[in-house]
């Protein structure tokens, strides 16, 4: 639990206050100036919050920093009465534990750090990525070590590549296990010109941002995060697939099999992962000649009864051979309605162009040429001008294989049905990254250095396990009663506890919903209880399942 603080007032020039989630927060504007569209902005920073009963300023770091100030205030004891959330810390600490993550993290970084990691970890789940409002959750929860925004970049820097990689050695061996791992990569933008790896490159949120780009393994059956590398955001996926495999043995990620998507497909690619011996299913994209002549080749088996897969609603057939140069397997897939659907994009998307080109008055080479490649005869004159009809031979071709997909697989002989079910699971990647990305809010780095940037990934990705751990416990139960993750959260940031004489903390009772959510992540009242008491330090289970 974070120390009571001293409020100064409120500054009553160059400061704005601003208000998100329900609190008020005042910055420091550092600097006025116009935009390159000639509006007026600014630059601010935080420098603490405003105290709804007294109007007072709850200063944090930066405000010692701008009003001259030889120190912050010395810490209080908190006073007794005083109110602190417990819930949220508690089911970080729990899931990390839970699942084996936390030991493993102590042993990497020392106990110390472990507890500032899980502080961070903690508000990324309850607030997001800005650190610039840790302070305050500190101040308002029951955390393991006090962390401001300034201590929080000390740590991010103090995580050192041989840390991380003590942790992964532990960590990747335990979830990989025997079975399947989803693999992807994703880009993540930024402002900052320190960070060494930020490069332009193909960004995925369609940003005109330079990026990093980061490629992470994920357990299929146990869904939750395994591994991860960041590396220059202008090196394609394809091209850092063996960067990313060469580290398997040293990380005990070895009997699984890689499942895929098409971006990664390519001769090099997979000779490397056959020469390796590193199992795969991996989509292609039905324009490849090999998707081609193997759709033309299955055409028939795949409108027969016989090759109906019940539970995907498809058909599905194989062919065996030699694909991109090892002997393999491509399974070759039809889905009706899915082909029903792509037509009717189609004729709205010729229609739509049809419109267009009906209404320009005069077309280029380039447009020409892209037009043709999208269904149409462009017929143009040297001064621009042209005429254009549907070309329907070309329509045709292009209708020809919709609702056909293809997956190739490392092993001939499996059944088309399997690698089906299989590599539909490997959206838990894609998954991942999309709690990663916003709702840990890591969309933006926020970090200026390299090391910050490493540290703070790190980080967010420990949360990830916690996140995704959490969500395992609950999925169910959050169907059925209709609950989001962000809804839970809130859920176990209303569990507080208050403390008492002597230091000696209480918990609030819990309620029936909060007791639910306790119970299905393996733990019990008692260990809510047992975890205040202790300060937010320690965790200990009366239930087989907790750890």
């Amino acid at each position: 639990m974070a120390e009571a603080r001293k409020m100064v007032p409120l500054p009553e020039k160059g400061v704005q206050v601003y208000a998100k989630n329900g609190r008020r927060y005042a910055y420091k504007v550092t600097r006025t100036y116009r935009n390159a569209k000639g509006q007026p902005t600014c630059d601010r920073r935080s420098i603490g919050r405003v105290d709804d009963e007294t109007g007072m300023l709850i200063p944090n770091l930066a405000y010692y920093e701008f009003y001259g100030e030889v120190a912050a205030p010395e810490a209080e004891e908190p006073q007794v009465g005083a109110v602190s959330e417990a819930g949220v810390t508690f089911a970080a600490r729990a899931a990390l534990s839970s699942c084996g993550a936390f030991p493993m993290l102590e042993s990497a970084l020392g106990e110390a750090r472990a507890s500032s990691l899980l502080t961070v970890a903690a508000y990324m789940l309850a607030e997001g990525n800005v650190m610039n409002y840790l302070d305050d959750f500190c101040e308002r929860a029951l955390v393991p070590a006090n962390v401001d925004d300034r201590r929080a970049s000390e740590l991010f820097a103090s995580i050192a590549p041989e840390d991380r990689a003590a942790f992964f050695a532990s960590w990747a061996s335990a979830q990989a296990g025997n079975g399947y791992v989803a693999y992807d990569a994703t880009s993540f933008s930024s402002y900052s010109e320190g960070i060494a790896d930020l490069e332009w490159g193909y960004n995925r949120d369609g940003e005109k941002l330079p990026q990093i780009n980061l490629a992470m393994y994920v357990g299929v059956e146990s869904l939750l995060p395994v591994f991860y590398r960041t590396y220059p955001g202008s090196i394609v996926d394809k091209k850092h697939l063996p960067s990313m495999m060469a580290g398997n043995a040293e990380l005990g990620v070895g009997d699984v099999t890689f499942a895929m998507d098409c971006g990664f497909a390519s001769t090099a690619n997979l000779q490397y992962m056959h020469d390796e011996g590193f199992p795969y299913l991996i989509g292609l994209e039905t324009f490849r000649k090999a998707s081609r002549n193997a759709i033309d080749d299955l055409r028939g088996e795949l409108s027969s009864a016989r090759t109906w897969i019940g539970d995907a609603g498809c058909h599905g057939a194989a062919k065996k051979g030699m694909l991109y140069g090892v002997y393999s397997q491509i399974n070759v897939f039809h889905d009706a309605e899915r082909a029903a659907r792509a037509e009717a994009d189609m004729h709205r998307r010729l229609e739509a162009d049809e419109e267009r080109l009906s209404q320009m008055p005069e077309i280029t080479r380039a447009e020409a040429k892209r037009y043709s490649k999208r269904g149409f005869a462009i017929e143009r004159s040297d001064d621009g001008s042209f005429e254009f009809s549907r070309d329907w031979d070309a329509i045709d071709a292009m209708s020809e294989n919709l609702g056909y997909f293809c997956v190739l697989t490392s092993e001939p002989g499996a059944d088309p049905a399997e690698v089906l079910a299989t590599y539909r699971r490997k959206d838990t990647v894609e998954k991942a990254f999309d709690e990663i990305k916003n709702h840990l809010d890591m969309h933006r780095l926020r970090t200026h250095t390299q090391e910050t940037t490493d540290g703070k990934m790190f980080c967010a990705f420990v949360a990830l396990i916690a996140r995704m751990s959490i969500e395992n416990a609950l999925r169910g139960w959050m169907r059925e009663n209709r609950m989001t993750m962000e809804r839970v959260l809130r859920e176990l940031a209303k569990i507080r506890c208050v403390q008492g004489a002597g230091g000696k903390r209480m918990l609030n009772p819990l309620t029936k919903k909060q007791r639910e959510i306790v119970e299905l992540m393996g733990f019990s009242e008692d260990d809510v209880k047992a975890f205040v008491e202790s300060g937010g330090v320690n965790l200990y289970s009366s239930l087989p399942s907790g750890i």
